[in-house]
């Protein structure tokens, strides 16, 4: 997930997913820049990262990173400008406005 407020600057956000297989293989979500994301709920915007490995072996170990990007190139345009944002499978995560890359799982309510 990341917060629209992230980069209220930018038309469009996608996100670009990649992580290389057991064979070296560099596996990604889509061609750069990736995905186009959806509002998902008040200005939240979601993207479901196990839909990738689902279709691809995908080994614990090995290391998912994700780029946020406006889908018009240059540096100013994604986030984080070089390796992505670490993931690994079966986390929550989202992009805060603040830049924080935190868990955001969601809670069991009783």
């Amino acid at each position: 997930c990341i917060e629209r407020a992230a980069f209220e600057d930018w038309e469009d956000l996608y996100i670009y997913v990649y992580f290389e297989d057991e064979y070296g293989t560099v596996v990604e979500n889509s061609n750069w820049p990736g995905e186009l994301m959806v509002d998902y709920q008040e200005d939240v915007y979601f993207y479901d990262v196990d839909d990738l490995t689902e279709h691809y072996f995908y080994d614990e170990d090995v290391e998912m990173y994700v780029i946020f990007n406006n889908g018009l190139g240059g540096e100013d345009g994604k986030y984080p400008a070089r390796t992505g944002l670490r993931y690994e499978e079966g986390d929550y995560k989202i992009l805060t406005k603040d830049l924080e890359w935190e868990d955001n799982r969601p809670t069991k309510k009783d």
